[in-house]
């Protein structure tokens, strides 16, 4: 471990086309370990930001081997033409993407959120009074 090294793990699943399970775990900035049937583009991306010594941010597995990925170099996801590819090409930071097997999905920005109908209101409840808590403290 260097000094200032963070071990801190995130860890992602998802499926492959033939509904085998996928998984990505990144260690620190951009340390990682892929299951072999990863999306290869996927892969290929995650090398290259290894290579560059640059920051692997997050990694969001789906079905059907879709992902997201925001890096250093910005954020780059294969997904199927909808409404979420459309939500994920307005430029802007993405904090976090989540897809349910229902198709239902949410994007979190920093200053606001961006939801599908079908998630569970109890959490868009508490999506829209966290925002509007941090709206207020600034």
């Amino acid at each position: 471990k260097m000094a200032g090294e963070s071990h801190h793990v995130k860890v992602s699943f998802g499926s492959d086309i033939y509904r085998t399970e996928t998984y990505c775990f990144i260690q620190g900035r951009n340390g990682y370990a892929l299951s072999s049937n990863i999306n290869s583009g996927l892969e290929d991306r995650m090398k290259q930001i290894h290579e560059q010594r640059k920051t692997i941010h997050f990694v969001r597995l789906f079905d059907n081997g879709y992902y997201f990925i925001s890096d250093d170099n910005g954020s780059e996801w294969v997904l199927p033409d909808g409404p979420l590819s459309e939500e994920l090409a307005i430029i802007g930071k993405k904090e976090d993407v989540a897809k349910a097997k229902d198709g239902s999905w949410i994007v979190i920005r920093a200053n606001h959120y961006v939801s599908s109908t079908g998630v569970d209101k109890a959490l868009t409840q508490q999506l829209k009074q966290f925002y509007r808590d941090q709206k207020n403290r600034n």
